[in-house]
């Protein structure tokens, strides 16, 4: 992770810098694939004339724009201010990810609910459970016992492969007592 930290009407001293590079680095720790984060410190005067410092940290992380910006009358708590808004989209991407993950890792099993139905609003028909196919490339023929090897390291309960023997397409399967079937196309 790289911290830029960049100032207009405020000289960036190296201070500031390793402030500005403690807040990230605390914000990291919600969402740890941050590469370039841009910190952005500005003094803004209002017409009150009293100063006050504005402070804008932004990231491009998973695809998505995170930025958060924070204002006080030092620098230091303009940082904390915008350091605390980012450290909370930052969790909150996390979180939104994390969930999507999940999410697409239950519709990938194709596990049917407990009653066995879908819902009809995933443009399924009812009590027909959801078929998910899983595409996997070819592989080289091999014997039963190396398919059985397969099956026993990955803990498959069938295995379809090219019998090298007798060049066929073949099923091992494992059997309600234990032992494994042999299915030979013919």
């Amino acid at each position: 992770m790289e911290v830029r930290v960049y100032g207009r009407g405020v000289q960036i001293t190296e201070r500031i810098r390793s402030y500005a590079g403690s807040k990230v680095d605390r914000s990291a720790r919600y969402f740890g694939r941050l590469g370039i984060v841009e910190v952005n410190v500005v003094k803004v005067v209002p017409p009150s004339g009293s100063q006050r410092f504005r402070a804008e940290m932004v990231t491009h992380s998973a695809r998505h724009r995170v930025s958060a910006e924070g204002e006080g009358d030092t620098v230091h708590r303009a940082l904390d201010a915008a350091g605390d808004r980012f450290a909370n989209q930052l969790r909150r991407l996390g979180e939104r990810l994390t969930d999507r993950r999940r999410q697409r890792t239950k519709e990938s099993v194709g596990s049917p609910p407990a009653d066995g139905v879908r819902p009809a609003e995933n443009g399924l028909v009812e009590g027909i459970p959801e078929i998910v196919r899983v595409r996997r490339p070819a592989g080289k023929p091999m014997s039963p016992e190396d398919a059985a090897l397969v099956m026993d390291e990955h803990q498959h309960s069938f295995l379809v492969f090219t019998n090298s023997e007798t060049g066929r397409v073949s099923v091992l399967y494992r059997r309600n007592d234990g032992r494994l079937g042999l299915i030979e196309a013919s």
